[in-house]
C-alpha cells in the first residue's frame, strides 16, 4: 500500500493510496485540504496520545481564533501559555493533564462537536500516554 506522508495542517497525516498529480513540473498530493482538515480537527481531539504543538496551533485555527482569544476560550490569563505550547512544534506539548484534556472538550464545543462519552473517556488514556500518540492516517478517498 502507497503512503504519504503531509504537514500541510501543521502536523503529520499519513495519507493511504495517495493520488499524486503534476503542476508545473511538481509532483503534488491530489486531495481537498478542507475536507482534510474537517476530518483531523475530531480525530485530534478524539486521540489517545498527548497534543503536541501543531496540533494545538491547528485547533486554534481552525476554530478561526488568534493565541489571545484561544487563551480567553480555554480560561487563561493570558496568549503566553498558548504561545509556548505552539513553539513545541511535533513535539507533545507537556501542559498539564486537566488543561489538555479542557482544551480537547471546550475546543470539540466551540466547534460545536457533541461530546461523547468516547471522548470523556479519553482522560484516562491520557494519564497513561506520555507520547504524542499514533499519526493520524486517512485514505485519500475520504479527502478527495
Amino acid at each position: 500500500m502507497d503512503t504519504f506522508t503531509t504537514y500541510a495542517l501543521g502536523f503529520p497525516i499519513i495519507i493511504l493510496n495517495p493520488k499524486i498529480k503534476v503542476r508545473a513540473g511538481q509532483k503534488t498530493l491530489d486531495i481537498n485540504y478542507d475536507i482534510l482538515a474537517k476530518i483531523a480537527f475530531p480525530a485530534i481531539i478524539h486521540k489517545n496520545g498527548r497534543l503536541t504543538g501543531g496540533e494545538i496551533k491547528f485547533i486554534r485555527n481552525f476554530l478561526g481564533i488568534n493565541q489571545t482569544e484561544f487563551a480567553r476560550e480555554m480560561g487563561l490569563a493570558d496568549h503566553s501559555p498558548v504561545s509556548r505550547w505552539e513553539k513545541a512544534s511535533e513535539e507533545v506539548t507537556k501542559m498539564d493533564l486537566h488543561t489538555e484534556f479542557a482544551i480537547r472538550i471546550k475546543a470539540a464545543r466551540l466547534a460545536k462537536l457533541r461530546v461523547t462519552n468516547a471522548l470523556l473517556g479519553i482522560f484516562d488514556k491520557l494519564k497513561e500516554s506520555e507520547g504524542a500518540g499514533a499519526l493520524i492516517e486517512l485514505d485519500a478517498n475520504q479527502v478527495a
